[in-house]
Formats: C-alpha cells, sequence, structure tokens
C-alpha cells in the first residue's frame, strides 16, 4: 500500500512516502475521537498500529474492503510463490542431477572411446611388426629354397 502525503498546496503526494506490507494483517474500522472513518491496519510483526483516516464513511467502507482483499491477495500470492519457488527449485534438482548423469555417461563413453583408440593404435603397431616378420620369413623361405635348389 502506498501512502500519500498531503502538499502545502492542498494536493496530495503519491511519491511513495511509504509502503505497508498488508499480508497477514488485521485492517477493520476504528472510531477515534475528532477523527471520524478510521481504519486500523495491524499486525504481529509491527510495533504498534498504523491509523489511517478516510474523509467519508462511504470511502472508509471502500477501503477497508480493498485493503482487507489486498491482504489475502498478497498472502495467496506469497504461498503460491513459494510452491513456485519449490517446484522451480526441485526442477532445478532434477536438471542438475540428469545434467551430472549425462556428463558421467559422457566421460564414460569418452574413456572408452580412448581406450578402444589406443587398442587400435596398439593393434596397427603389431599387425605393422607381424607384416616385417612374416616378409623377414617369407625371404628366408626363399633364401632356403633358393640354397637346397643350388644343392641339387
Amino acid at each position: 500500500m502506498w501512502s500519500a502525503a498531503r502538499q502545502a498546496s492542498g494536493s496530495s503526494a503519491t511519491n511513495g512516502e511509504g509502503v505497508i506490507p498488508l499480508g497477514g494483517c488485521v485492517v477493520e474500522a476504528k472510531e477515534e475521537p475528532n477523527m471520524p472513518f478510521v481504519m486500523k491496519i495491524s499486525h504481529e510483526d509491527f510495533h504498534g498500529n498504523i491509523l489511517l483516516a478516510a474523509e467519508t464513511e462511504f470511502d472508509q467502507q471502500h477501503w477497508l474492503e480493498m485493503l482487507q482483499e489486498s491482504g489475502k491477495v498478497t498472502w495467496q500470492n506469497a504461498q503460491l510463490g513459494e510452491a513456485m519457488i519449490g517446484s522451480l527449485e526441485a526442477q532445478g534438482l532434477q536438471l542438475a542431477k540428469e545434467k551430472q548423469e549425462y556428463l558421467d555417461k559422457l566421460m564414460e563413453e569418452t574413456e572408452e572411446l580412448c581406450l578402444q583408440r589406443e587398442q587400435k593404435a596398439e593393434l596397427e603397431r603389431l599387425n605393422q611388426v607381424l607384416e616385417v616378420e612374416k616378409n623377414r620369413i617369407e625371404e628366408m623361405v626363399q633364401d632356403l629354397k633358393s640354397e637346397q635348389e643350388q644343392i641339387k
């Protein structure tokens, strides 16, 4: 709720002189001497009560209704906001958990691919060694055949 300060010219300034949180407040009509159409706003967290006055009984009733309704809406919004925050926090935690699971899986697959790459490189190296050995043995066989032909 915004308060309006009465300026010297008689006009009201609505530049946010103060803010009254209405959630959980009790707003009720009150009779004060020399002050008709007073409204009392109280809350257990306030240090005292807040008194507001309207110019007419009609305005007082209108303000009472609006202030009481505003207090309910604020409370409902706060509850809804808390529920939404809880839901979003739960979703955030779930997404963080899923992200971590995907990262773990990605790391596992990356390690597996690195291992496969190392194994492939080792197999290629062994194939080259075996190919060299095969060529050496084939040359030796060819040499032995040549020697055998010469001996005959």
